[in-house]
C-alpha cells in the first residue's frame, strides 16, 4: 500500500541541509513506522524558507529540525514558529549534544535528539510527540 494512501498516516516535515542527517532519521523511524507508530509520510526540506512555506499549510503532525544549519537552524525556526502561529506541531530538535537542549527548549521544542543520531532514541522520541494529549 502507498504510504500517501493509507488513512492513518501521518505526515512530519524533516528539515536539514544534511542529506545524510535527513536519510539516518527516515531510517531510524521507517517510512511506515515500526513497532506501534503510524505510517510515516515524510517531507523533506533543506532550508529554513521551505520549512516556514510548507508549515503553512498546516498538516504536519509534528516537525523534526536540525539545530546545526547554518545562518538560520532549526532553533531559529522553532522560535519563529512559535512567534508567529498558536498552532504548532510538537518539535523534535536534532543537536549536537545533549548539553544543547536548553537552546532546544527555548526555541519552543518539545523533545531533543542529540547526535549521533541512535535510532532508537529517535523512535522513541516521534513515538512520544505523536502521542494523542489526554
Amino acid at each position: 500500500m502507498d504510504v500517501k494512501a493509507a488513512p492513518d498516516a501521518v505526515e512530519i516535515l524533516l528539515f536539514s541541509n544534511d542529506r545524510h542527517t535527513r536519510e539516518t532519521i527516515m531510517d531510524a523511524a521507517g517510512v511506515s513506522g515500526v513497532f506501534d507508530l503510524p505510517p510515516i509520510k515524510w517531507l523533506e526540506v533543506a532550508t529554513s524558507a521551505a520549512v516556514k512555506q510548507n508549515f503553512e499549510e498546516g498538516r504536519f503532525a509534528a516537525l523534526v529540525l536540525d539545530a546545526e544549519v547554518p545562518k538560520e537552524g532549526g532553533e531559529s525556526v522553532s522560535r519563529w514558529l512559535h512567534d508567529h502561529s498558536e498552532k504548532v506541531p510538537p518539535v523534535v530538535m536534532l543537536v549536537a549534544r545533549q548539553q544543547d537542549e536548553w537552546m532546544a527548549r527555548w526555541s519552543g521544542a518539545k523533545r531533543c535528539v542529540p547526535a549521533p543520531y541512535d535510532a532508537e532514541d529517535v523512535v522513541d522520541t516521534i513515538r512520544e510527540v505523536l502521542k494523542p494529549a489526554n
